[in-house]
């Protein structure tokens, strides 16, 4: 329970840092960020209040949390490329798509774990690659990079090595949390460089 507690003071820690390091940019990306936050801190909060729904509950607010990662990433990666080859900006939006086939699925707990398992892994894979491509630029990188292994640790745990999971969950929570926390302190400067950074040496190569 302690661990729980836990990841969600994180959540919410990393939401108020987000808030204030993020003022100058887009108000969508503010409200992402903030609705993914809140919604992983759901997803481990209300099975502690609510006993009775707590298992739906929890994999709505999963889903939600990693489509609301997504859209983010989307956003990213349409910031981090040349003006003239960004896609449509509605197409940021697509992994909402996930929310509306959901219901269809999400009573087979097989299919429903391994769209998870899908999600969260793909959503690590392409953070990973953003930092390789953005690393030098991005400074302290390294903060950012020890929160997403942290991340990825959690990922492991929790979704391939069942037995450490059943008997010590506080491992993945206390990785899960702290990865939060760690990338709370450092996703301005990578969102800077995906939008600002990236406008300013466009402006250069003009000149």
């Amino acid at each position: 329970m302690r661990s729980s507690i836990f990841v969600i003071i994180s959540c919410y820690v990393s939401l108020v840092i987000v808030l204030l390091r993020l003022n100058r940019s887009p108000v969508q990306i503010k409200i992402l960020l903030g609705a993914a936050l809140i919604t992983s801190s759901f997803s481990l909060g209300l099975p502690l209040i609510i006993s009775d729904l707590s298992g739906e509950l929890t994999k709505w607010n999963r889903i939600l949390s990693i489509t609301f990662t997504l859209t983010i990433l989307s956003f990213l990666i349409r910031q981090f490329k040349p003006v003239y080859t960004r896609y449509p900006a509605v197409f940021i939006y697509l992994p909402f798509l996930i929310v509306l086939v959901y219901p269809f699925i999400n009573e087979a707990l097989v299919i429903d774990n391994m769209l998870n398992i899908l999600l969260q892994g793909g959503a690590l894979l392409i953070i990973i690659i953003l930092l390789l491509s953005m690393k030098r630029q991005v400074p302290k990188a390294s903060v950012f990079i020890a929160g997403i292994l942290l991340m990825f640790i959690s990922y492991v745990i929790y979704w391939f090595v069942p037995d450490l999971n059943e008997h010590f969950p506080s491992i993945w929570k206390l990785c899960f949390g702290s990865g939060i926390l760690l990338i709370g302190f450092r996703i301005s400067e990578v969102i800077y460089y995906a939008g600002a950074g990236m406008n300013r040496q466009e402006s250069k190569g003009v000149r």
